[in-house]
C-alpha cells in the first residue's frame, strides 16, 4: 500500500470520447490525495480549478491492462463557470448548469467507455 499526494499545474484534460461536446477541458491545478493497493487506486479527493470550472471528485480506479478493462468508480461534483457554459454554448448541456452553482455526477464501468449520470 503507498499513499501519495499528486499536485499537477496547468493541465488540459482530453477526452477520448467527447462529453456534451467537449473534447478537453482546461485546468489550472489539480491536486489529489491517493490510495495504490495493488491495481486498485483509491481517489481520496482530487480537487480541480480551471478556467472553465471547479470540482472535486473521490472513488476508485481498478486497474487492468488497457482502458477496455480498466474499471471507474467515480463521483463527485463540478461548478460551472462562465466560460464552459460559452464553451458549451446553447446546447442541452448549457441549458441543464445554467443557473446552477453545482451539478453532481458519477463516471461508472470500463474508462474506454464510462457510464456518465448527472444529478
Amino acid at each position: 500500500r503507498l499513499d501519495a499526494t499528486l499536485t499537477v499545474g496547468d493541465a488540459l484534460l482530453q477526452m477520448e470520447r467527447p462529453l456534451f461536446g467537449l473534447g478537453e477541458i482546461n485546468l489550472e491545478t489539480v491536486e489529489a490525495t491517493l490510495v495504490f493497493d495493488g491495481r486498485k487506486v483509491v481517489v481520496k479527493r482530487c480537487t480541480l480549478k480551471g478556467p472553465e470550472m471547479d470540482g472535486v471528485i473521490a472513488g476508485s480506479v481498478l486497474v487492468n491492462a488497457g482502458s477496455d478493462r480498466t474499471t471507474l468508480n467515480l463521483s463527485g461534483t463540478v461548478s460551472p463557470h462562465h466560460a464552459l457554459l460559452a464553451k458549451l454554448e446553447n446546447g442541452l448541456a448549457a441549458r441543464m448548469l445554467k443557473g446552477r452553482d453545482q451539478i453532481k455526477f458519477r463516471l461508472t464501468g470500463p474508462m474506454s467507455r464510462p457510464a456518465v449520470s448527472l444529478e
